[in-house]
């Protein structure tokens, strides 16, 4: 899966300035520049501020981090079945043995 936006649903943990957008130049203030308040792609903070808000959410669906690669988890359900979820940047493979769960997961 690809994760669409996913950086843009990440705040910045440090003041980040950038020139302003093209086209959107206003007169006399050329020189003035914005302040994102949100990770946007191509800032080098945006995949481990993302990474932040994923791992939130995967916890509050119960899935563990593995111990031996931080972008594996894992979550087993009542029936002792697992899903594994691999992460990397903004692309997740879901794999598990039960195709409902990974449904579920998916929506």
């Amino acid at each position: 899966m690809d994760i669409n936006t996913a950086f843009l649903y990440s705040s910045l943990d440090k003041t980040v300035y950038v020139e302003q957008p093209e086209g959107f130049l206003k007169p006399g203030k050329e020189d003035y520049v914005c302040l994102l308040q949100k990770a946007s792609y191509g800032l080098k903070q945006s995949p481990h501020a993302w990474f932040y808000i994923i791992a939130e959410v995967l916890v509050d669906f119960d899935f563990k981090q593995s111990e031996s690669d931080p972008c594996i988890w894992i979550h087993e359900n009542a029936k002792g079945e697992r899903i594994y979820i691999a992460l990397y940047v903004d692309d997740l493979i879901i794999a598990g043995e039960n195709e409902k769960d990974i449904l579920t997961i998916k929506r």
